[in-house]
């Protein structure tokens, strides 16, 4: 049974994310996002940058951080973002972008060096921020850590949101996490104490 979710086509393990974006996405339109935002002023196209890679809703607080801006003029340009369907809002200060084709054709311009530093700016960010939530900020910080080829940190946050979904019995979900902690270990990258490897292993 094939099904739509968040604008990607699934069915069951057989389809994967990589294919079914190829199915859903029109690679036309997401050149011509990335023309769109040559047009914008930069501080909105750094708005969409950092949000095209968050890959989930922002709060507008974690963007004046990452984009050194007050919280007033940020929220004008989000605002002015939502008006002109980039993004879309939960409420008056939670945004994410609207779709995948948006996202694709901003993320696509961004270099992998420069995506590589501002995922780690993202992850520090999260992480000194005070307005996310524990769990959902471990699970980011795992994803944003990782994408940074912040080794260290990228296991760190992997082996504890893999521990943290196996307590609430999501094993695939966790199986996931903890095998993309695993595989970090395997490169040789990092040492880690021997009761978290038998933790690993177990």
């Amino acid at each position: 049974q094939i099904f739509l979710k968040d604008e990607i086509w699934y069915n069951s393990d057989t389809l994967l994310t990589e294919n079914a974006l190829d199915m859903v996405v029109d690679k036309s339109s997401v050149k011509g996002i990335s023309g769109q935002l040559q047009l914008l002023d930069e501080e909105k196209a750094t708005i969409l940058r950092y949000g095209s890679l968050i890959n989930d809703c922002f709060d507008h607080r974690l963007m004046s951080v990452l984009t050194n801006r007050t919280s007033i003029g940020v929220l004008r340009d989000l605002d002015y973002l939502r008006n002109n369907k980039f993004l879309i809002s939960f409420d008056e200060t939670t945004f994410e972008i609207r779709n995948t084709t948006i996202r694709l054709g901003i993320s696509n311009i961004i270099s992998k060096l420069n995506a590589v530093r501002m995922h780690g700016e993202i992850a520090d960010a999260i992480e000194d921020s005070t307005f996310i939530s524990e769990d959902r900020k471990i699970h980011l910080l795992a994803q944003h850590y990782e994408a940074a080829t912040d080794n260290k940190k990228a296991f760190e946050y992997l082996f504890i949101a893999g521990r943290s979904v196996l307590q609430n019995l999501a094993f695939p979900e966790a199986t996931e996490l903890l095998n993309r902690a695993v595989k970090i270990l395997d490169s040789g990258v990092i040492k880690i104490a021997d009761e978290i490897a038998a933790d690993l292993l177990i």
